[in-house]
Parts: structure tokens; sequence; C-alpha cells
């Protein structure tokens, strides 16, 4: 059959490169179906809506911030062990425009735990919204996939082996989400020992929560453990932070 023959771009070898360094991870998902009425009545309430990005990272980080399991990474160098982080870094998956074409970035939020929902939601907008060449991490990804395969491959390498830098670049924990189109990814593939993604609110506001965890790092019941805590602090602290900034507005 006739066709022709389309080359890859920086931004599919971005996405490629980022699948086969996940191609061989010992991933394994656990969900929970959570209630939390009164997180979206708050959020509904604020005359300036967090991003539900925002919340979630938010809430999540506050647990990794209780667990060490959940700051831990595997890496190889300089031989194979566990690196566990003093802070949680989240790493969110956003899907921009650049050369004409969709791919996927991450950006790098440190310490969310610290922050307030609505300073996250500031910096998850700019993420999303500010020219892809003026995001520093973006950028940065964007010229290493301009590299030839095999300098390619030994970049991301490195950065995903070299304990102190990895979080620097990757996160310690990675969000992904397909609310905004209506879904929920069915299984995920991320070089990360952490990714949490979610799905869409009913009209009881219940969600399904995946955790997905590379199994060399965290076993089941943590992660499970993980969720449970995950919905505490959803009902808890995130939503008495999102009433309180309501009422103050």
């Amino acid at each position: 059959m006739r066709g022709r023959y389309v080359s890859l771009s920086p931004a599919r070898r971005l996405v490629s490169d980022y699948m086969w360094f996940s191609r061989d991870l010992p991933l394994v998902t656990v969900e929970r179906r959570v209630s939390v009425p009164e997180l979206v009545a708050a959020r509904a309430a604020a005359s300036e809506r967090p991003a539900w990005a925002a919340v979630f990272i938010k809430a999540f980080a506050m647990v990794c911030a209780e667990d060490p399991r959940l700051r831990r990474a595997y890496v190889k160098l300089p031989w194979p062990m566990f690196f566990e982080y003093e802070r949680p870094v989240a790493s969110l998956v956003l899907e921009r425009e650049y050369g004409g074409e969709d791919t996927l970035l991450t950006g790098v939020l440190r310490a969310p735990e610290t922050l307030d929902v609505m300073d996250i939601t500031r910096r998850v907008k700019k993420l999303a919204q500010a020219p892809v060449n003026e995001i520093r991490g973006f950028d940065r990804m964007l010229r290493i996939s301009r590299l030839p395969r095999p300098l390619r491959r030994l970049v991301w390498w490195l950065g995903l082996n070299i304990a102190r830098q990895r979080a620097n670049y990757f996160g310690t924990f990675l969000i992904t989400s397909l609310m905004s189109e209506g879904g929920i990814s069915k299984r995920i593939l991320a070089p990360m020992p952490v990714i949490l993604t979610y799905g869409i609110f009913d009209e009881d506001g219940c969600i399904e929560l995946r955790l997905t965890f590379d199994h060399r790092v965290i076993d089941g019941r943590a992660a499970v453990t993980a969720l449970a805590r995950l919905e505490e602090m959803l009902r808890g602290p995130v939503t008495d932070e999102i009433t309180t900034g309501a009422a103050q507005a």
C-alpha cells in the first residue's frame, strides 16, 4: 500500500524515550473509589477555583511527606539501591503543542505540601500556558530529544540513576489525568516509583483513584494505605483550606 515515511520529531522522540525507559518496570496498579462531596462543594463555592491537578498534588504530597516509602526510588548508581528523598517532588504530565504537534511534557513542583492550593494552581497554569521554550524544564527536555539516540538514552539513564539529581528532573511522584477529556487511564507507563491518576466525579462527589507503583520499591498494602490516607487528606485539610480561602475572599 502506498504511503509515506514520517520522521520522528523532537516532540515524538521525547515520548518515545519516556516509554523506552518505562518498558520493563514492574509496575502494579491498585484503585480506590473515594467519596469527597465536601471537597467538591467547597471548590464550587470558591470565588477562584483551584485546579483539580493542584488539589491532588497538594493532598498526595502531604501523604508522601508522612510516609518515607513514597519518597523512594530505585537507582543503579553506584550500585542498585533505594534512595529516599527528604521532601516530595511532584511531576505533572501536560499535553502541550510544540512545532505544530502535540507532545507530553512533565513539569516539576518541589515540596508542594508546603504550598497552598492556589499557589500550586498558579504554577500549574504557568506550566500549561506559558510558551514551551520559556519553561526551563520543558526546553531542556526538548533539547535533549534532538541528540542522537545513543547519547539521548545515556543522558536519560544518568538522569534516572544519579540519585541526587533524579528528583530534580523527574520528581518523586507523578500526577496524570484525563479528567478534562472525560476519561481515566487504565494502564499507566512511566519511569516513576509512584504514579497517581484520577477519573471523573459523579453526582455524589465520588471519584476513582488509581495508584501505580514500582513493586521493587513498595508493596500493595502500602499503596492501598496511601490511597486511604489520600482520601482523608482530601476530606480534611485540603477541603478545610479551600473552604477557608473561599470565606476570606
